[in-house]
C-alpha cells in the first residue's frame, strides 16, 4: 500500500475508533493527524510522523506520546496494513 493511502486509512481509523479514548486522555476535540509515512526497505522500518492536534483546552500533564504510539501500532495491526517483520517508529509533534 502506498504511504499516502496508509496514512489516510490509519488517521481515519484512529480518529473514529479511538475517539473516546483520545478525548478522555488528551481532551475534548483532540485528533491525530498522520502527516507523513517514510519507509526504509533495507531496514524494514516505517516511520510515522504524527501530530496530536488538541481541542480547546490543553493540559501540560497530557503531553505524553505513549497513547498516540499505542494507537498507531494498534491501528496497523487491526487493519492488517503491514507484512510481518516491519518495525514501527513514530515521531510525534503537538499542535492546537
Amino acid at each position: 500500500m502506498k504511504p499516502e493511502k496508509l496514512s489516510w486509512f490509519l488517521e481515519k481509523y484512529i480518529n473514529s475508533v479511538n475517539k473516546t479514548q483520545l478525548e478522555d486522555y488528551y481532551g475534548v476535540g483532540t485528533t491525530i493527524k498522520v502527516k507523513n509515512v517514510s519507509e526504509s526497505l533495507k531496514d524494514k522500518i516505517l516511520l510515522f510522523e504524527v501530530s496530536i492536534i488538541f481541542g480547546d483546552i490543553i493540559e501540560e500533564d497530557v503531553l505524553d506520546p505513549t497513547l498516540a504510539d499505542f494507537f498507531i501500532s494498534e491501528g496497523i495491526n487491526d487493519l492488517k496494513l503491514l507484512n510481518k517483520g516491519y518495525k514501527i517508529k513514530t515521531l510525534i509533534t503537538w499542535d492546537s
